[in-house]
């Protein structure tokens, strides 16, 4: 009997866990178009700053944002840190730049530490970036109006013109 109820409690975890992710998998993300006013949901995400204070978008009203969701196991997530750093250089005047990961804060912080990047990181709890970040890295470009202007999923090289000019654009 004991054999009977392990097997059905392996089952039943097995089941759920396979839902949950067959579910994510059901949900597409076909990318807003081009100047989509920014989504309500965006504007309701809490973010921790390193300091362990609260802040959220809003924060930067009237300024152009390049906001990065990242995670400090995710290999494509650190390999676009470095081209992130040297746009950050050109345009970090001008457009507001935050790496955002579910990472605890003193696991972003020694990333950050360790790496020496400049711009600002953050923490966000893993239900919000569940909610429209299907994969990692993803990067949203919204404008000083607060429209989604661009998505790009997947490690990108932000030093390439094309990505570059993404941007500029809306640090215009």
């Amino acid at each position: 009997m004991n054999r009977a109820k392990r097997f059905s409690m392996i089952f039943g975890l097995c089941l759920l866990f396979g839902g949950c992710s067959a579910g994510q998998q059901l949900v597409s993300n076909p990318g807003p178009p081009s100047g989509y006013q920014l989504d309500e949901r965006l504007e309701q995400l809490q973010f921790t700053g390193l300091d362990g204070q609260p802040f959220n978008l809003k924060a930067y009203a009237g300024r152009p944002v390049f906001l990065n969701f990242w995670a400090s196991w995710c290999a494509p997530c650190i390999s676009e840190m470095g081209s992130i750093a040297e746009v950050f250089q050109q345009f970090g005047g001008e457009v507001a730049f935050l790496a955002v990961s579910t990472d605890d804060l003193s696991t972003i912080q020694q990333f950050q530490e360790k790496h020496s990047f400049l711009f600002p990181f953050a923490h966000l709890e893993g239900d919000y970036i569940d909610a429209f970040v299907i994969k990692l890295p993803t990067t949203l470009l919204i404008s000083r109006e607060g429209k989604l202007l661009f998505e790009e999923e997947g490690m990108r090289i932000w030093t390439t013109e094309a990505l570059r000019q993404k941007v500029e654009a809306i640090a215009k």
